[in-house]
């Protein structure tokens, strides 16, 4: 077995402000460690609105945030790595985010992603499941969403600073 680490962010700006007051939560953002095995990783992985979907330095984000880890069969964690290496470059999902805050109809893309839908499709995509819900409603799928999830184990570690 392998373990997968994500992390969920508790961010105060105002774009952060917006998420957490319309999901109900602290959580305003989440994306994989990188390496994805790495607690304390070199980068994180996820799709944020200024460059989409990129590995950035490890303190590019200083907000609180907490550490969940996920375990994954060897096979499972090669295919998750590969598929999130083919999802860099691509854009953020601003359409995604509109919709789910306006209207009730699927917009999801392969083109496009915004945070926890890029974690959700990751696992969902090879049957790792971590939400009892199905791919066709990732669009849906918000950073409290991922941190109400039974699957996903709290790690102790949630300083950015213990890095260092």
């Amino acid at each position: 077995m392998k373990t997968i680490y994500l992390r969920l962010v508790k961010g105060s700006g105002l774009y952060d402000r917006i998420i957490g007051w319309y999901t109900r939560s602290l959580y305003t953002h989440a994306e994989f460690s990188w390496p994805l095995d790495n607690a304390r990783p070199q980068g994180w992985l996820g799709a944020q609105p200024k460059g989409g979907v990129e590995i950035r330095n490890w303190d590019y984000l200083t907000a609180p945030f907490d550490l969940f880890a996920v375990s994954v069969t060897y096979k499972e964690y090669a295919l998750i790595e590969a598929w999130l290496k083919g999802q860099i470059g691509k854009p953020y999902a601003w359409k995604a985010i509109f919709n789910m805050g306006v209207f009730e109809h699927d917009v999801t893309s392969a083109d496009k992603w915004f945070c926890s839908e890029l974690v959700f499709a990751a696992f969902e995509k090879y049957d790792v499941e971590i939400l009892r819900a199905p791919l066709s409603q990732r669009d849906r799928i918000t950073p409290r969403d991922l941190g109400l999830s039974i699957i996903l184990k709290p790690v102790r570690f949630n300083k950015i600073t213990d890095n260092k």
